[in-house]
């Protein structure tokens, strides 16, 4: 490997995992996924230290800070984003905030190895009977980064074939299908991935490909993606055990 490439540790909080991935460039050195509910805060340190310890690396080798930004979790999105800020300054590197949506799309672009042209459709369970969306197609440089074609968004599950098919997406990734799927009518050509995994090294592979085009940040520029202003329930909602991601 190259001794040019970045060292980047790649940041996730947005769900219910809590994550962490350690890459140069675009190679995975190692990771970490914790499923941990809303205990990102008591769980993120140890588990970057443990990460580093156990890949040889120490905190002054990183040269980026990647995290996912969202669309998700209202608390779990300021965790991230907060550590890697402080990492960032602490080190005095820059920052990469990374579309949570994207990032799922891209693993499934590289696990799936999907070819040129198709299009990745991404629905996360966002919660009051909602879904986070976004769309993106595969360029035809294999190094490059996914196109946007749509979000992140806010979609109804009921809503979700005329959300793929506005944009022709032919696969579907992301954790609302597990929440929603009796009500998703989703078409029987589609390739499903329902999921509600982590997906660390995806969200570093990207940061990879922002760093190598100049579009990572300063840490006072880093910020989360809130797709919904409403973050609070109603006291009715919550005696009715509603709840918000």
């Amino acid at each position: 490997m190259s001794g040019s490439l970045p060292l980047i540790l790649a940041l996730d909080t947005a769900q219910e995992d809590c994550a962490a991935a350690l890459l140069k460039g675009t190679e995975l050195i190692g990771s970490r996924v914790e499923t941990v509910g809303s205990r990102h805060s008591e769980i993120i340190l140890p588990m970057i230290r443990d990460l580093l310890k156990d890949s040889g690396v120490e905190k002054t080798d990183l040269s980026l800070i990647a995290f996912g930004a969202g669309p998700g979790s209202f608390t779990g999105l300021r965790v991230a984003c907060g550590v890697a800020q402080g990492l960032a300054w602490a080190l005095e590197c820059m920052t990469a905030p990374v579309s949570s949506l994207e990032a799922q799309a891209e693993w499934l672009r590289d696990s799936e190895r999907l070819p040129a042209g198709e299009v990745i459709a991404v629905l996360n369970d966002a919660r009051m009977h909602e879904c986070y969306g976004g769309v993106w197609r595969v360029p035809e440089d294999p190094s490059s980064r996914l196109e946007l074609l749509a979000g992140p968004e806010i979609t109804a599950p009921a809503d979700a074939m005329t959300f793929l098919t506005r944009y022709g997406a032919g696969h579907l990734v992301g954790s609302a299908e597990l929440v929603y799927g009796g009500e998703m009518a989703l078409p029987a050509a589609l390739h499903h991935a329902a999921s509600r995994s982590s997906r660390p090294e995806a969200i570093g592979r990207i940061a990879a490909m922002m760093s190598a085009a100049g579009e990572v940040v300063s840490p006072e520029l880093a910020a989360p993606v809130y797709v919904r202003n409403r973050v609070a329930l109603t006291m009715a909602e919550r005696a009715r055990g509603e709840r918000l991601q």
